[in-house]
This record gives structure tokens, C-alpha cells and sequence, in this order.
């Protein structure tokens, strides 16, 4: 029985480089661009959609993460692959040429570019979000508190150890089930907290009381991206619902069901048929979640 301790989702210094480099050029060709739809979108409202496609780029990742077990490697690639797709369909537009009154966020996006260390970036990334708008930062800083125990409990999920019907199969397989609904469990706990702190800095976004032209316009940019990660934090507490139902099923068949050319093969048909109908609602799900990073990339 592996008891080694999960992976952490750690995407490489060289994907948050790639990516804070984009949104500097982003931001650069945005400042210096003439006659395009993409010129005629506000310097803030393009930052906040770029934070927000990062964000989702991280979620993109750590999906990557989950799929590739455990594979920092993976998750390191596509997290600056996926954004990079998101940048491309949003600059689709974009006519290049020099807007000398946008230069504001073209200075700093070329000092994000050229910072020598990823904490250089990082800093100038929050002086960029000050500077647009300072009443955001408490919501960030509430995000990344909340995204730290629901990360660990993806960890678990995403690990070799979870759902490992080979090891279930044995008769060690009695000792994990309460390891692994124990991990379904907190996964849909920690889900439950995160989202109902997502929902409600969607609402507070709009909420944060008096503010310039140009912090309402990022707000809405950020929004254009963040609220659709609701919709996927949900969809996988789905999917881990699904994972616990199946476990259930296995635990209560125990001893009636055989791993045979890597399928599960159980003794009743009523059995089969029940497990079957389990692993096609967790098909559907992880197809709603295909759909949804989609429909995000288009938008």
C-alpha cells in the first residue's frame, strides 16, 4: 500500500515567468494599439481580464495536474500553453501600431517584462493592481487564503493513491476505503467553503463602494473571467460526489466484485449495472468540465 505523501500542485518558476511576461507584452501591444476593437477596450478593463485569464489558466493547470498524476511537469507546461491560447483569442484583433496616451500601463507591463526575479514581477504585478485599483487587494488576498485548503484537498484527489482500484481489489482494500471517502469528504468540504467565498466576492466586486472609472472598468474585467471559475469549482465538487458514490458502491460489494483485463467485474447483474450508470454520470461530468474550460477559452 503506497502511504507516500501526495504531490503538491507546484507549477515551475519558469510558467509564472512566461506568463507575467505575456501579460506584459499583452498589455504592451494593448497601449500601443490603433483602430481595433482591442484598442477600443480601457487599459484597466484589459489588466483585469488578464488576471483573470491567469487565474483560470492556474485552475487549467491544476486540472492538467490532477489528469497527468501528480505531474508537476505537466501542470508547468500548460499552464502558460493554456494561457497563451486565452491571450491569442483575446488579441485576435489587435492592429499594432503606437497609442502614446495608453502608455501608463505600457511602462509597467515593460518593467514586468525586464524584473530579473519572479518576486520582482510578482511585486510589480500588485503595484499594477494598487495602482488600478487599492480596494481590490483585500479580495485577492481573501481568495488565496480561501484557495490554499481546497488546493490541498485536490492534492489528495489528484494522487495515485486515490481511487486505485487495483489496491481496493485486495484484501488490503478494506483499510482504504475510509482513507479514501475521508479524502472525498474534505475535498467536498473545502469545495463548499471556497466557493461560497467565490460567490461571495462576485458579489462584493460589485459592491466595493466609491471608485474611479478606471477601477470599475478593471473590476469588470476581472469578473468577465472570475465568474466563470465558479461554475468549474463546482462542477469538480460534482465530480468528486461522483468518486464517493462509486467508492460507496465498491465497499458495499466488497468481496463480490474482481478486477478481470483491468475491468471491474461483478458477481450480480444488478451490481454491474449500478457501476456502470456511476462511471457514465462521472463521464458526463468531466465532459461538463471539458465544456466549461471551452466555453471560457471563447470567451
Amino acid at each position: 500500500m503506497d502511504d507516500s505523501e501526495p504531490q503538491k500542485f507546484r507549477p515551475s518558476i519558469i510558467s509564472w515567468l512566461l506568463c507575467f511576461a505575456a501579460i506584459g507584452g499583452w498589455l504592451y501591444l494593448h497601449a500601443n494599439a490603433q483602430d481595433s476593437a482591442f484598442a477600443r477596450e480601457s487599459s484597466s478593463y484589459v489588466a483585469g481580464k488578464a488576471f483573470g485569464m491567469l487565474l483560470f489558466a492556474v485552475a487549467g493547470a491544476w486540472l492538467t495536474f490532477k489528469v497527468a498524476k501528480d505531474s508537476s511537469f505537466a501542470a508547468s507546461i500548460a499552464m502558460p500553453v493554456i494561457f497563451g491560447v486565452l491571450l491569442i483569442n483575446a488579441t485576435k484583433d489587435v492592429v499594432k501600431a503606437i497609442d502614446k496616451d495608453k502608455a501608463e500601463f505600457a511602462k509597467l507591463a515593460s518593467q514586468i517584462e525586464t524584473a530579473e526575479s519572479p518576486e520582482e514581477k510578482i511585486e510589480l504585478a500588485k503595484q499594477m493592481m494598487e495602482q488600478i485599483d487599492p480596494a481590490f487587494i483585500p479580495l485577492v488576498k481573501t481568495i488565496e487564503d480561501a484557495a490554499q485548503p481546497y488546493a490541498e484537498s485536490s492534492d489528495v484527489i489528484a494522487s495515485d493513491r486515490f481511487l486505485d482500484i487495483a489496491l481496493l481489489a485486495t484484501t488490503e482494500g478494506s483499510e482504504e476505503y475510509a482513507w479514501q471517502q475521508a479524502a472525498v469528504a474534505s475535498h467536498i468540504k473545502e469545495s463548499g467553503k471556497f466557493l461560497a467565498i467565490l460567490k461571495d466576492t462576485a458579489k462584493r466586486i460589485d459592491t466595493l463602494g466609491d471608485s474611479s472609472k478606471t477601477a470599475r472598468e478593471f473590476r469588470a474585467g476581472f469578473k468577465d473571467k472570475f465568474v466563470p471559475s465558479i461554475s468549474l469549482v463546482e462542477a469538480n465538487s460534482a465530480l468528486a460526489t461522483g468518486y464517493g458514490e462509486l467508492l460507496t458502491l465498491l465497499e458495499s460489494e466488497q468481496g463480490a466484485w474482481k478486477l478481470e483485463d483491468d475491468e471491474v467485474a461483478f458477481e450480480t447483474t444488478t451490481a454491474q449495472e449500478e457501476y456502470n450508470k456511476h462511471l457514465e454520470k462521472i463521464a458526463e461530468q468531466e465532459e461538463l468540465l471539458e465544456l466549461l474550460y471551452l466555453e471560457i477559452d471563447d470567451s
